[in-house]
């Protein structure tokens, strides 16, 4: 049992690091708030900035994969991918160990979350 709560403050004191390291803020932080000045940039023009969204089997849906991860209708909506995006993005940042790994993970994730969304 002793051992047990040992491997969890561990576990737990990894993730407070990855979360608050210097590469996650540098690195994840900046489109974080793209996403969430896009969202209220959106807001303000009542919804305008939807019409950039994917959309399937379309040339401009091929376009969009540069700009779609920023475009979100709702708070809630963003919300529920910012959570992740940060938490996520911070543990592959330190189970990758390389920047460069780092932007071929997100961008084979980036990859494989559009080929779905557009089917």
């Amino acid at each position: 049992m002793a051992e047990e709560t040992k491997t969890t403050t561990t576990t737990t004191q990894l993730w407070i690091r990855a979360l608050l390291s210097t590469d996650s803020c540098m690195i994840l932080f900046p489109p974080l708030m793209i996403m969430w000045i896009v969202l209220i940039v959106n807001l303000f023009l009542s919804g305008d900035l939807n019409a950039y969204g994917v959309v399937p089997r379309t040339t401009k849906g091929l376009i969009a994969i540069l700009y779609y991860p920023f475009i979100h209708a709702t708070f809630g909506h963003l919300i529920g991918n910012s959570i992740p995006f940060y938490s996520l993005g911070s543990s592959v940042l330190i189970v990758a160990r390389s920047k460069l790994v780092f932007a071929a993970v997100t961008l084979a994730i980036a990859y494989v979350s559009y080929s779905h969304t557009t089917q």
